[in-house]
């Protein structure tokens, strides 16, 4: 049984792109036996356990900007600063107009 699931773990190792050494050598580091993860990998590199080796289209690991940590944030906070005085600026402008037709709505019934 222990056998089976270290022979598992080195087929999904291998499937992971790692090599049956560098798998082997995770195993043994990890307190695994190590007659018994070298009787599992020779039942893999026998053939007596296949390995379905997929290789699964992953996307690309967006890359996070460089410099410092803290100037990304103060970037954000700008950014977020930025929208909120545009916002600002429109409600005032639509505020305005509110106003303005309030106020002249006589004259504007008149032109039509």
């Amino acid at each position: 049984m222990v056998k089976e699931d270290i022979a598992d773990g080195l087929k999904n190792a291998i499937e992971h792109g790692a090599s049956l050494e560098q798998a082997k050598m995770s195993f043994m580091a990890a307190g695994y036996n190590k007659n018994e993860v070298e009787e599992a990998s020779k039942q893999i590199g026998s053939g007596v356990l296949p390995i379905h080796k997929e290789i699964k289209k992953q996307k690309p690991i967006q890359e996070l900007p460089k410099g410092n940590p803290e100037q990304h944030t103060e970037q954000k906070k700008t950014s977020t600063k930025m929208k909120i005085i545009i916002f600002s600026i429109v409600l005032f402008i639509l505020i305005i107009l509110l106003l303005l037709v309030i106020l002249l709505r006589d004259k504007i019934v008149e032109l039509f």
